[in-house]
């Protein structure tokens, strides 16, 4: 499963990574340690144009008052339970009763500068950051949406999102862990949020997914509690997977864009500072 992610790029970064109009500042959101929850911007076939924020969860109608959180999707559905990264059979999404009308009706793009993850077993008691180096910056994750009735009492409806995960592979299934969220081609983007989208589309976009390479390093544990959201959560507590300096990263990420995210505050829709002071 796929339940962390960081967003910290100024909100202006996300919009020419989208090649989006400058659309203004977005409600506050804590992007460092983004999990089941969290209220998130993401671009969304509802409105393909400008981000939108929702809730990082989905609510399915058997969830009845428990009001659990389905925050990731399996593109096999209940095939390929053993999570074979070899597997290239059907996508069991399109018929699973949680997801198939949203894979078909409500796709929705999530922006990220990185995932966190850790070994099957251990989880987030032993994470990583894993990012992209080549290239490096924002990666968009394939996802689907849907819209809730208000809360008791309240007066608008809600807004979720759910990451559609594959078997692990490449460096994800070296870390040890059996699932990795589905990170989109850049070239896919208009065509998953395209309406009009056939279903052969969609799985050959799920099958095709981005072919950049990744990195990845050990962080704190803390990042398991949903409420820890300082930017120095994302520091190093060990060496890269792969050889390659840190201090290279972490210019990259500022110069790219991965900075402690002040693009919600005033006078800040397009400031970034390091993420790692």
């Amino acid at each position: 499963m796929c339940g962390r992610y960081t967003l910290v790029s100024s909100i202006r970064v996300v919009e020419e990574h989208f090649q989006l109009p400058e659309g203004g500042a977005l409600p506050h959101f804590e992007g460092v340690n983004a999990g089941p929850g969290s209220l998130m911007p993401v671009l969304s076939s509802g409105n393909p144009d400008r981000l939108t924020l929702m809730n990082f969860g989905f609510e399915t109608q058997w969830s009845g008052s428990s009001r659990r959180l389905l925050f990731n999707a399996r593109s096999e559905g209940d095939h390929n339970l053993e999570d074979d990264p070899r597997y290239n059979g059907s996508l069991g999404i399109f018929s699973k009763p949680s997801f198939r009308s949203a894979i078909r009706n409500r796709r929705c793009l999530v922006p990220a500068d990185a995932f966190i993850e850790g070994p099957k077993i251990e989880r987030l008691n032993r994470p990583y950051c894993i990012f992209p180096t080549d290239p490096p910056g924002i990666f968009a994750m394939a996802a689907v949406w849907q819209e809730f009735p208000p809360e008791e009492g309240g007066r608008f409806s809600r807004l979720g999102f759910a990451l559609i995960t594959t078997s692990a592979r490449g460096l994800v299934a070296e870390i040890g862990h059996h699932r990795a969220p589905i990170v989109l081609n850049p070239a896919h983007y208009r065509d998953w949020l395209n309406p009009n989208s056939s279903i052969q589309q969609l799985a050959e976009m799920m099958y095709s997914s981005d072919s950049r390479e990744w990195n990845a390093y050990p962080i704190d544990s803390r990042v398991k509690s949903p409420g820890q959201h300082a930017a120095g959560l994302m520091r190093a507590v060990g060496p890269m997977l792969y050889p390659l300096e840190q201090t290279k990263v972490e210019q990259s990420w500022i110069v790219n864009g991965f900075g402690f995210n002040k693009s919600l505050r005033p006078g800040g829709y397009g400031v970034q500072s390091s993420l790692f002071d």
